[in-house]
C-alpha cells in the first residue's frame, strides 16, 4: 500500500524534536511505503529511506502550498499509485 500524507511538521526533514522520523519508519513497515509532501517556505534537506520519502515543498508562501502539494502528490502517484491520502490537520 501507498499513502500519501500532507504535512506541516518539519521535523521529520530535520531529524528535530521527537521520535518523528522513528515513527514513520515504523507506519511505513506496516503500510509498504509511505510519501510525504511537508509544507515549509525554506530549503531544508529531502529525506529518504527504504520505505519513506520526505520532500519539502519550499513553497514561496502557505497559499503556494495547495498547487505545490498537488504537484508533489501527482509525482508521488506517478512513481507508484496511491492508495490513500491522510493528513494531520482537519482542515488542511
Amino acid at each position: 500500500m501507498h499513502v500519501l500524507m500532507i504535512s506541516m511538521d518539519a521535523n521529520l526533514l530535520t531529524d528535530g524534536i521527537g521520535n518523528s522520523r522513528a515513527r514513520h519508519e515504523f507506519y511505513a513497515s506496516h503500510w509498504g511505503r509511505l510519501s510525504l509532501a511537508i509544507c515549509t517556505k525554506k530549503t531544508l534537506p529531502v529525506y529518504q529511506s527504504e520505505r519513506v520519502f520526505a520532500h519539502p515543498t519550499q513553497s514561496r508562501s502557505y497559499a503556494h502550498y495547495l498547487i505545490d502539494g498537488i504537484q508533489m502528490g501527482r509525482r508521488f502517484h506517478a512513481a507508484q499509485p496511491v492508495d490513500l491520502i491522510a493528513t494531520q490537520d482537519p482542515f488542511l
